[in-house]
């Protein structure tokens, strides 16, 4: 029997039976293979077992970025696995789908050519995720905002670090018990570049973690298996953002910063909230004012963050069970 035959039935069958479970398909396609004398069903076994890639690969209308991630996805089997399998594996999904015949014949082609068709396609998916992408931008505040940040938030950056090197030399000056006055010609130059290059990595730290926590990218869906779900990834999900941010907030932003960033494998819990409360308190607000005054507000402000960071990392995770349809 064909794989391409193996393929018919085993359309047939989940066409019949459209509430079969990932296992029970898998279970199916042994079934129908035993059946038949097919022993070498690895590779169909692979994505027959994989929920995602098998709705992927079923897909009644596909797009050209779809048809060009299925292509890529062969390919990289093909690396696993013998090419006579990977031939297989086309026969076997040309049952659902005559596109699967055109991978086929790529397959066939001599390297030299198969290697130019596949630099064409990637540079038509980097096109269309490019493209794409612009036009996420576009049409989102955040892109608008970069877009306004080219001309007249450059110029305010400029402004703020010229602004902050002042405040944060006073404040150098203050904790370290620096004379100005006492200062060399030369140490003065070079006390006042770093203060101006101090007060840059600040406001560029902080316009980097804006971007990062508050951006789209930030919450991006990663879909994870069950069974390849690690122990961090599980306390991630189930974890509770407004509790993490209360903690770090209210009661200890050093304490249970780190306590999070070291059980959710995420360093920035414990990094982002720290920098910022440290370099405010130490730099950027003059050292005159006293820290009580304004300490609860960093807290809050600490915990805020982490609560960002903590409520991001859960909704971009997906748990795929793949024992359920």
């Amino acid at each position: 029997m064909s794989k391409y035959n193996l393929g018919l039935k085993f359309k047939e069958s989940i066409l019949r039976l459209s509430s079969l479970t990932s296992k029970q398909k898998l279970e199916l396609l042994e079934n129908l293979a035993n059946e038949e004398g097919e022993k070498d069903i690895e590779i169909l076994k692979a994505i027959v077992r994989t929920k995602n890639i098998l709705d992927l690969f079923l897909k009644d209308e596909k797009s050209k970025e779809e048809k060009v991630n299925i292509k890529n996805e062969i390919f990289r089997l093909e690396k696993f696995y013998s090419q006579h399998q990977t031939l297989e594996l086309c026969d076997f999904m040309s049952a659902f789908d005559s596109f699967y015949g055109e991978i086929k014949d790529e397959i066939l082609l001599p390297k030299e050519e198969k290697e130019i068709l596949d630099t064409n396609n990637s540079s038509f998916q980097n096109l269309e995720i490019n493209r794409t992408s612009k036009s996420k931008n576009k049409d989102s505040l955040l892109g608008k905002l970069q877009s306004f940040g080219g001309s007249f938030g450059s110029f305010l950056f400029i402004v703020g670090i010229f602004t902050l090197k002042d405040i944060i030399r006073a404040n150098l000056s203050f904790w370290f018990r620096i004379n100005r006055m006492e200062l060399g010609f030369i140490q003065a130059k070079l006390f006042s570049a770093g203060s101006f290059a101090l007060g840059g990595i600040i406001l560029a730290s902080y316009g980097f973690f804006a971007m990062e926590l508050f951006s789209r990218s930030s919450t991006e869906i990663k879909i994870i298996p069950k069974e390849t779900l690690k122990p961090f990834q599980q306390r991630q999900k189930n974890s509770k953002p407004w509790l993490v941010g209360i903690l770090v907030g209210l009661v200890s932003p050093l304490v249970f910063s780190l306590i999070y960033a070291v059980r959710h494998k995420d360093w920035r819990i414990f990094v982002y909230p720290m920098w910022i409360f440290f370099s405010i308190s130490f730099l950027v607000i003059p050292a005159v004012i006293g820290m009580n005054s304004y300490k609860i507000y960093l807290q809050i402000f600490s915990g805020f963050i982490a609560y960002v960071i903590v409520r991001n990392n859960k909704s971009s995770i997906k748990i795929e069970d793949n024992s359920s349809i």
